[in-house]
């Protein structure tokens, strides 16, 4: 069975009005905007394991235009909001002053004004099940919880036409799925943030994250990371650093399975003005620990954290500096069981793995998977 993944992408706007969260749900069946010059307020009715439920409006009272978007789900799911955020007037607080959404069938909106700082968020393989933020007048930051995990629309169209039996229809359906085998499956695509400069790169999908290099100054100028693949370590190439820079250096050990990646944050903008943005900042955040800031903290804001998943890859583009960053996210955890019997030889612990669960505790303070 897929476990369930969400991420939490964001938020974007300003840290100020009062915060609110509306939880993770199935998926959005209904959005209501209130907007002018700018995102007045905000409403959503989710989809909650088949039944309605409506969250509170977030945001004021004003707001001359209104828009109700109603999505056919499960057959239409929301996957990308981008927008602009910006003061209303001069020397005012940001607020959200665009926002554009898209399905997997339509794209509504601009709604608003079309001014500020941009930003977007499209994911190609899950779909968006609950927004938070912060509001007062206005909403003035909003954010996303992303799930891996598509509808099952073969339940649905089940209860729908009743006196049809499709449990053959979805029992192939999860056969082919099994079938494929592929570690991609369970994995979602984040990013890149950052700038369009230097020459693409992808380390592919992976097990996990072991160690991670950076070479930094007023910019990260390279980063080279070593993945588990299935046991054992692969170590990529360095992406970035085309030209000698930055005088710092920081190698940052995981100690897989047990510590797994789970959120990156930093900023991103030139080094220069006129200048292609770079990545200027990386902070890391494992299960146990958070390391960082590396760098420099200007420029845009980036920050996403995962809630059931892990980092399985990195792609992202790199020239003489990191041009930008981007992840794949794994909802599949590490199988520590199999490492304990790999490493430690001479010693059976398949029983551990059928059930002696005492046994499990005792050995996983003694870490012999940190090699």
């Amino acid at each position: 069975m897929q476990q369930d993944m969400s991420v939490r992408m964001g938020p974007w706007g300003a840290d100020v009005g009062n915060y609110w969260d509306d939880g993770v749900h199935s998926g959005v069946r209904e959005i209501t905007l209130v907007y002018n010059t700018c995102i007045e307020s905000i409403r959503v009715t989710y989809d909650h394991n088949d039944k309605c439920f409506q969250a509170v409006r977030h945001g004021g009272m004003g707001g001359t235009k209104s828009a109700q978007i109603k999505l056919h789900f499960p057959g239409e799911i929301l996957i990308s909001v981008g927008g602009c955020y910006g003061p209303v007037v001069r020397g005012g607080f940001p607020v959200i002053r665009s926002l554009t959404l898209k399905t997997n069938r339509r794209t509504f909106g601009p709604f608003g004004v079309h001014e500020g700082t941009p930003f977007n968020y499209f994911t190609s393989v899950g779909h968006i099940v609950g927004l938070y933020g912060t509001s007062g007048w206005f909403l003035d930051s909003i954010g996303f919880y992303v799930s891996s995990n598509k509808p099952d629309i073969f339940k649905r169209i089940k209860m729908k036409l009743a006196g049809f039996d499709l449990r053959a229809v979805k029992d192939d359906h999860e056969h082919n799925k099994r079938n494929k085998g592929s570690k991609a499956d369970n994995t979602i695509l984040l990013g890149p943030w950052g700038g369009n400069g230097g020459d693409e790169w992808n380390d592919g999908v992976h097990t996990g994250v072991r160690e991670i290099t950076l070479v930094y100054g007023w910019c990260i100028d390279s980063i080279q990371i070593t993945y588990d693949n299935n046991g054992r370590p692969f170590v990529a190439k360095k992406h970035g650093g085309a030209v000698v820079g930055g005088s710092k250096a920081a190698q940052i050990k995981l100690q897989f399975p047990d510590e797994i990646l789970v959120s990156v944050s930093g900023h991103y903008c030139p080094v220069v003005y006129g200048g292609s943005a770079v990545i200027r900042s990386l902070t890391f955040k494992t299960n146990k620990r958070t390391i960082g800031p590396f760098g420099n903290e200007e420029g845009t804001p980036f920050n996403f954290l995962t809630n059931g998943g892990h980092i399985v890859g990195l792609f992202g583009r790199g020239g003489w500096f990191l041009d930008s960053l981007g992840f794949f996210l794994s909802s599949a955890k590490p199988n520590l069981f199999k490492r304990f019997n790999v490493m430690v030889k001479g010693f059976n612990r398949l029983a551990i793995k059928d059930g002696e669960q005492n046994k499990t505790k005792d050995s996983r303070g003694q870490r012999w998977w940190g090699i």
